[in-house]
Formats: structure tokens, C-alpha cells, sequence
């Protein structure tokens, strides 16, 4: 397994034909910036209902045809996982900047609302970290049994904030359920990585085995 640490930067992300995916513009990413002072079980029960689910299928379809279906309900909660994700990460992004702009209004001194903002970047790892960051997914991939051999990599400014933002695109392969385990450790464990896009295609319905495409950004403070 190449993983995370191993991959290629390049100045467009590939689209792949199989998944039909284009990547977006770097300009756009910053909204799915990541919220700090937010992080909770909320990827947890989204993979407990999977997980539930999906276990009740097997037993009244059998397992060859219970994988089949089961699929398809991965499928179906990708892109709701994925969207609602995002659309928290928006709303806490949203609110954490019009907290900071309303301190005009309560006349706070300006060297409170520049600690403040100072205080809320530093919760993000210096772009020096890079490195680290990446090897962390490399082991939480390896811990779920989780591969990749290969990960094309850019980066640009989160739109609106002092922020780089690292976008990944990996191709991956494992079970169905390790790669939502590994999805959700990920997101718990590394609140400076959010989660684009999730793409899972179904090669044999006769093996829990699947491929799919993650496509992950990681936000870091720029240097100053």
C-alpha cells in the first residue's frame, strides 16, 4: 500500500472513467472548511444505522444476496453522509465568523477580536504538518485493513480565511464496513480533514470487498 504520505501533487485533480467524478476548484473549498468545538458522534451513528441495517438484510436475504443489496444502501447514504457533513462544517464556519464580526457592535477593543480570530486559526495544524498529517491516515487506513496505491494531491487557499487547504484523491479498496469505520475515525480523530466526496462502485456481489474513490481535504494555517 503506497497510502496517503506517497502521492503525487499535481495542478488538476484526474477524473476517473470508471466513477465519472470531476474535481472542483480549489476556490471553492472553502466551503467545507471544518469545524472546531464541534466534533461529536455524528459520523458514529450515521455508521451504527449502516451497520444495523445492513445486518438485518443479511439475515432475512442471505449473505451473497444481502451484500448485493447492501451496496446499494452504501451507495445511498454516501452521498447523504457526505452532504450533511458539509452542511454542518458551513453552518459552524458561518456562525464562528459573524460571532467574530459582532464585536463592533458590543464595542470590544479590535485587540480582542484579533486574538480571538488568532485564537481560532491556531486550533488548525501549521502547513508544516503536512507530512504527519498524511502518515495519521496512513495508519488509520492500515488499522481498518483499508488500502491505497496511489493518491493525487493539490493545493491551494480556503476562500475567505488564512488557510491552505490540501485536497486528496485516492483510490481505495476494503470491505464496506472498514472503509465507514475508517471514514468515521478519521473525521473524529482529525477535525482539520473533512470528507469531499465518497464514490463506491460494486465489483462482485459474491465478496464484502469493494473499490471506491475518497476524495478528502485537509485545512492547515498558511505560513505567516
Amino acid at each position: 500500500m503506497k497510502g496517503f504520505l506517497h502521492g503525487q501533487g499535481s495542478g488538476m485533480l484526474p477524473i476517473e472513467p470508471e466513477t465519472g467524478i470531476v474535481s472542483r476548484s480549489a476556490t471553492d473549498v472553502g466551503r467545507g472548511l471544518p469545524s472546531y468545538g464541534r466534533k461529536g458522534p455524528r459520523s458514529k451513528t450515521v455508521l451504527r444505522l449502516v451497520q444495523e441495517r445492513v445486518g438485518r438484510i443479511v439475515v432475512e436475504a442471505g449473505w451473497i444476496g444481502g451484500v448485493g443489496v447492501a451496496l446499494l444502501v452504501v451507495a445511498l447514504v454516501a452521498s447523504w453522509f457526505v452532504t450533511r457533513d458539509a452542511d454542518e462544517r458551513r453552518t459552524a464556519l458561518a456562525a464562528e465568523r459573524a460571532e467574530l464580526l459582532r464585536g463592533e457592535g458590543r464595542q470590544t477593543p479590535v485587540v480582542d477580536e484579533r486574538e480571538r480570530l488568532k485564537t481560532f486559526y491556531e486550533r488548525f495544524p501549521p502547513a508544516a504538518d503536512l507530512p504527519a498529517r498524511l502518515r495519521r491516515l496512513d495508519e488509520l487506513a492500515a488499522r481498518h485493513g483499508v488500502t491505497s496505491k496511489r493518491t493525487d494531491y493539490r493545493s491551494g487557499s480556503a476562500v475567505g480565511t488564512s488557510l491552505q487547504v490540501v485536497s486528496l484523491a485516492t483510490p481505495i479498496e476494503g470491505e464496506f464496513k472498514a472503509i465507514y469505520d475508517w471514514l468515521a475515525e478519521v473525521l473524529n480523530d482529525m477535525p482539520e480533514v473533512a470528507l469531499e466526496s465518497l464514490n463506491v462502485k460494486r465489483t462482485d456481489s459474491n465478496t464484502s470487498v469493494v473499490e471506491a474513490e475518497a476524495r478528502l481535504q485537509i485545512y492547515l494555517r498558511g505560513a505567516k
